[in-house]
């Protein structure tokens, strides 16, 4: 112990030989991950992953993370690699596979010699696009159009994190080191350790967040919101089953009507249910998930006159992370996440565990089946009891567990792949679900980075046979998913990996807000039912953008010209 700096110390032999190890420091805050990020204002590549008030033992750490020493994004083949810290930086060009060209950079990183931890020693931090998947099957098609223009995958490399335990209640600062090079030197080290000591200090610091975001008193006013269970209800249409929405506008009493667009109508998202039918009834596959994809402006002003938009009601280079605090207010969940991604911003509320790795242990815990919830006990018992004992919902978990331990089976030790939990119900705020957990041993030629190739996308975001589903995906549906059902999390370069699922997860950009919405659609599946269950998933994400529902304004979800 060094001036409170606990340095992994290396045996002597190794010292002589100038290895540095990571410094972890202990530190004794009132900061949360929040308020943390708002002090980094101005920084790069901002990543909060945050869990907590969760049972599950996968939500135990929270990090915070900034200033990556390089970063790689990816469009289709084209790879831009960059190191943004140091002076006059250029980001160069690498054609190839993203997959690969991640996997030598990682090998370049690692710390393998260090003490096992449950968190990661620094790592690759980031996003990894549904769109990913064309290079872990080379012959699937790429129909859908990227719209938006986001990279199949964005990432950082980052060398110091802030660790948060909720369980225990205590935070630690670890510091590797690393520069880009690979070199690791134990100066840099200290400066990391002093980078976030200063941000940890207990006083006062410049907010991130703009004035609207969200205050205490907002917070209740949102979760009194969803406590009104009629502020959701689904109204019938003779055209559509959609929600109405509305806000407060600026002036007194003025309300303004929020048209909600998708990139589907209701009637074009029936039939795509049909024709995914029609493939199940010949045999082509056995489930498939379907998605449409909302977008909404965010920040607003007032659009019932011609005032300019007001910078005060939320700024747009802050907008991503006001987003985020809301989704994370009215919908918690155990992998949250923000992602600054420069010119767009991703925010998650993910319940679902795509992988977790630990050295060579490895676990996958796909989620099918939804149900709300209700603020009346006996009501909420009754949608769980009805979760539980649904056929359709529990032979699509059934199916997709058997296709997640098949794709574990591909690089993990032969034997090793297990199903210690099957359907077991797990509640969140505002929906539940039916959870699986498979778990093997990764044989000793397969790196994370490796498998995670190998196992994208999940299953249960495309359905079975994964390959057919996913062709059949393309064909329906006619933008690319962008970020939605590929996975955000980390790589650790001491192989402590955690991935979530991109699902109740939104992007923002150029002011507006986009959020993918699915079902999973079967041989017995009633359009209308599924064309529901998307909206449903879509509650916490307008509640979010405080939106409620009316039956004084008409305002139909649109499919953009």
């Amino acid at each position: 112990m060094v001036n409170g700096i606990l340095s992994l110390a290396a045996p002597a032999t190794a010292r002589f030989n100038l290895i540095v190890r990571p410094l972890l420091q202990e530190i004794a805050t009132a900061q949360t991950p929040e308020s943390l990020v708002a002090r980094l204002a101005g920084q790069r590549g901002i990543v909060l992953l945050r869990s907590a008030g969760f049972a599950s033992p996968q939500a135990r750490y929270s990090f915070v993370t900034t200033n990556p020493f390089l970063t790689f994004r990816s469009f289709g083949s084209r790879c831009e690699v960059a190191t943004p810290l140091s002076p006059d930086s250029i980001p160069q060009t690498q054609y190839g596979n993203p997959w690969h060209l991640l996997d030598a950079l990682m090998a370049r990183y690692e710390l393998l010699e260090e003490i096992d931890l449950p968190f990661p020693l620094g790592g690759c931090f980031g996003y990894w696009g549904y769109d990913l998947k064309n290079f872990t099957e080379p012959k699937l098609p790429r129909r859908g159009v990227n719209d938006l223009e986001l990279p199949d995958c964005h990432v950082g490399f980052y060398a110091s994190l802030v660790v948060f335990d909720h369980r225990l209640g205590k935070t630690c600062i670890v510091a590797t080191g690393l520069d880009a090079d690979g070199a690791r030197t134990e100066a840099r080290a200290r400066e990391q350790v002093e980078f976030w000591a200063e941000l940890l200090a207990d006083r006062p610091a410049k907010t991130l967040t703009s004035t609207r975001s969200l205050s205490e008193s907002e917070k209740e006013k949102l979760f009194s919101r969803l406590e009104q269970s009629e502020a959701f209800e689904l109204r019938k249409t003779q055209e559509h089953i959609l929600p109405l929405f509305e806000r407060e506008g600026r002036g007194e009493g003025q309300r303004v009507a929020k048209p909600i667009s998708s990139t589907v109508t209701r009637e074009e998202f029936f039939a795509a249910v049909a024709r995914a039918q029609a493939y199940i009834r010949t045999g082509d596959i056995y489930q498939v998930n379907l998605s449409q994809r909302l977008a909404v402006k965010f920040p607003w002003w007032n659009e019932a006159s011609d005032e300019p938009a007001r910078e005060d009601a939320c700024p747009a280079k802050n907008a991503g992370w006001d987003l985020f605090t809301r989704l994370l207010a009215v919908s918690p969940a155990p992998f949250a996440a923000f992602l600054d991604c420069g010119d767009f911003q991703i925010a998650s509320s993910s319940p679902e565990q795509f992988l977790r790795m630990s050295g060579s242990h490895i676990i996958t815990r796909p989620i099918k089946g939804t149900r709300p919830r209700s603020t009346d006990a006996t009501r909420d018992a009754q949608l769980a009891y009805e979760l539980q004992t649904s056929t359709k919902e529990l032979a699509e978990l059934v199916m997709i567990t058997d296709l997640l331990r098949n794709d574990l089976g591909r690089f993990c030790e032969f034997g090793s792949v297990q199903v210690p939990e099957l359907a077991q119900l797990e509640r969140f705020a505002q929906v539940q679900h039916l959870v699986s957990t498979v778990e093997g041993r990764l044989r000793k030629d397969v790196t994370h980075f490796a498998a995670l190739a190998s196992a994208f996308p999940g299953g249960s975001i495309t359905g079975a046979p994964k390959f057919r589903a996913m062709e059949i995906i393309d064909e329906l549906e006619p933008v690319a998913r962008g970020p939605y059902c590929g996975c955000h999390g980390y790589l650790g370069f001491n192989r402590e990996s955690q991935l979530s699922i991109s699902i109740r997860t939104a992007i923002h950009k150029d002011a507006m807000a986009y959020f993918h919405v699915g079902a999973g659609i079967v041989a017995d599946s009633i359009p209308e039912a599924e064309y529901d269950e998307t909206l449903a998933k879509a509650q916490g994400f307008l509640s979010a953008l405080e939106m409620k529902a009316s039956s004084k304004v008409e305002a139909n979800i649109q499919k953009p010209e």
